[in-house]
């Protein structure tokens, strides 16, 4: 009866172990992925803002300096919407 008992507790330890472990790996790799998603949004957000910096910025005919940050604001509100 114990041996019993003990073989289907074991054939429940592996399973679980297989499960788990499957089920950690795919946790991990979509969390992977979302920060590697992330990365690449603020990447390419702070390649724009750096781009809006390095020149002055046109808007309605009037210039306004490019360390103003208002071209900077009205191009990433653009963006969002």
């Amino acid at each position: 009866m114990i041996a019993y008992g003990g073989g289907s507790a074991a054939v429940a330890y592996m399973l679980f172990r297989f499960l788990g472990k499957s089920w950690i790996e795919n946790k991990f790799t979509h969390g992977l992925e979302e920060f590697r998603h992330q990365q690449a949004l603020e990447i390419h957000r702070l390649r724009i803002e750096h781009a809006l910096r390095q020149r002055d910025l046109k808007i309605g005919g009037a210039t306004v300096p490019a360390g103003s940050g208002l071209g900077t604001a009205v191009l990433l509100e653009s963006l969002a919407a």
